[in-house]
Order: C-alpha cells, then sequence, then structure tokens
C-alpha cells in the first residue's frame, strides 16, 4: 500500500467514526510548508425517487463536494485542532441541499414561468401588475401620475410595485408620473395588441425574471404555494433525469414533508390549476411532465450540483 493510500484510508476511517457513513474522502494532498496532509472531505448523497406507472424506483446520488478538511501529521495520526468539526460539516451538507433545491426551483420556475402566468393565482396575487399596466392599454393613457399614486388605499405597496417594474423597463419615472417603458412596447409589440396575451407575458416575464423578489418581499405565499406544488413533481423528475409518472395523492404527501405550509385541502385546487395551464399533464389519474418544458429544465439543470447516473 502507498503512502496516500495508507493517509487516505486513516482519514477514511476518522470519518467513519466520527462523521457518519455517507462522507467519505478525496484524495490526499501533503503541504509542504506545514508538513501535513490535508484530506478533503466530500458525500454522495443518495436520492431515491419514485415513478409510480409502471411501479419503479431510481437511485440518484447528490456529488456534494469540499465539505471540510481532515488533517493528519507526519505520523499519520489526524490532527483534531486543524480538523473541520463535524457540525461544521453537517450544516455544509445541509446548505448545499439546500442550494439543490433552490436551483432546481428557479429551473422550474424559469422554464414554466408562461404557464404559471397563466393561471388564477397568479393573476389574483399579481393583480397590481396588472392593474398598474392595463392604463397603458389605454390610447388616451400615456403616464400614471404621482398625484394618482398617493390617492390609491395601499399607496406605499403600489409603490413597491411601480419600483419592481421600473427596475424591468416596464415602466419609467417622468417628472409628473410613471409612464410605460421599452420591455412594456417590446411584449406588446410581440403579442400584435392581444391585451389578454400582453398581461400573461408581461406576468410570465416577472415572474422569470424577479420570482426571489416575489417570494421574499412581496411575501405571495399562496403563488408560492404554486411553484412549490410544481417543484414537488419536477425536483424529483430532473433528479431522476425522465419523466416521472405521480398521483395527486403522493404529489401532497411530498409537498407536506417538504413544505407544510398549507392546509391538504387546499392543494387540489392548486394541482388543478397546474394541469389547466399546462404546467403538469394529467392522464389516466397520474400526472407527468409538459415534455417540452421538462426538456429545457433537464438542459439548464446541467449547470447545477453533478448527479450520477441512475440504478434502477
Amino acid at each position: 500500500m502507498s503512502l496516500m493510500q495508507q493517509v487516505a484510508k486513516e482519514a477514511q476511517r476518522y470519518v467513519l467514526r466520527k462523521y457518519g457513513n455517507l462522507l467519505s474522502v478525496e484524495d490526499p494532498r501533503f503541504d509542504q510548508k506545514d508538513r501535513i496532509w490535508k484530506v478533503k472531505i466530500k458525500a454522495d448523497y443518495p436520492r431515491l425517487i419514485k415513478n409510480e406507472f409502471p411501479m419503479e424506483r431510481f437511485l440518484r446520488v447528490l456529488v456534494l463536494e469540499d465539505l471540510g478538511t481532515i488533517s493528519l501529521n507526519e505520523e499519520l495520526k489526524v490532527i483534531g485542532g486543524l480538523s473541520t468539526p463535524r457540525d461544521e460539516c453537517v450544516n455544509t451538507v445541509r446548505a448545499r441541499l439546500n442550494t439543490w433545491q433552490k436551483n432546481a426551483e428557479s429551473i422550474i420556475v424559469q422554464a414554466s414561468s408562461f404557464q404559471l402566468a397563466s393561471t388564477s393565482t397568479a393573476h389574483v396575487f399579481l393583480s397590481p401588475i396588472i392593474t398598474i399596466l392595463s392604463n397603458f392599454l389605454d390610447d388616451n393613457q400615456t403616464i400614471i401620475t404621482f398625484e394618482d399614486v398617493d390617492k390609491l388605499r395601499k399607496t406605499e405597496r403600489y409603490l413597491q410595485w411601480l419600483y419592481l417594474l421600473e427596475d424591468l423597463q416596464l415602466v419609467r419615472r417622468e417628472e409628473k408620473g410613471f409612464t410605460y417603458d421599452n420591455m412594456f412596447t417590446e411584449i406588446q409589440r410581440a403579442t400584435k395588441g392581444d391585451e389578454q396575451q400582453f398581461l400573461i407575458n408581461v406576468l410570465a416575464y416577472v415572474i422569470r425574471e424577479r420570482y426571489p423578489m416575489l417570494k421574499d418581499i412581496f411575501a405571495l405565499r399562496q403563488f408560492e404555494t404554486l411553484v412549490h406544488l410544481d417543484s414537488c413533481y419536477y425536483t424529483p423528475a430532473l433528479e431522476a433525469g425522465k419523466i416521472l409518472h405521480r398521483t395527486a395523492d403522493s404529489l401532497f404527501k411530498q409537498y407536506q414533508r417538504t413544505f407544510r405550509q398549507r392546509s391538504r385541502l387546499e392543494l387540489p385546487r392548486i394541482l388543478h390549476e397546474l394541469h389547466h395551464s399546462q404546467a403538469l399533464v394529467r392522464r389516466n389519474g397520474y400526472y407527468f411532465a409538459n415534455e417540452t418544458l421538462f426538456d429545457e429544465m433537464l438542459e439548464m439543470s446541467e449547470q447545477y450540483l453533478p448527479l450520477s447516473g441512475p440504478r434502477a
């Protein structure tokens, strides 16, 4: 056994005893300056994914690298004070898993923004955007004055929406108030004067570009539930790398395990909206992916956390 193999063996033995069997080590590196061996910790984190028709299971593995370091002296004894504590490794694993979840959600939102924007939930909870921009669909109205905004019941809230739309170049601030901007004109031209299509495209653009802000600053919990339930289907499908068939019941159970913010009684309506907007397809009692959206999501997912190939 070579010296490097001995170092790796001692480091792995320490990791197994102190950190658990989900963590392993990379190839050792000798630090000539400090005269110590440094071995990085990694994890192959298993994900079990189920397909319900036909009934089958896949094991996928998230590869989580650089979770910490084990240091050994030249006698191959672990130096505890120079090694990453177990709690820190565990917290790093949790943070990486959370990052994967957020990245997956971002992919899902970007790919299906048009479908999400077509739901009644989006139209209700993003209604201030529709209220503001509808003013400019009348040829005689080219400005929303600051005086008009001051007369609104929730002036500060509407100002927040106006600043968001300004940031996205849908409106522009002028001396007397707000008028439409370049992106408004571009979307209007693309939808060829179809007002309903224009508003859906605007909402899709806002969702695609500013979903984290909608979630964190505007606190649109009901709309967030729509995205989360959509994620309960697409995140496992992305991990599996294939279209899955899921029942409503299994999606609801996964939602409650993962998010748990809403009563199960509210979820069927939201799932029906995802179906009617074609974010998900339903046939013979099973929900499965919109193939066009899924292909786009798969392509986007390649830049995020690496996964192993599926194993049945």
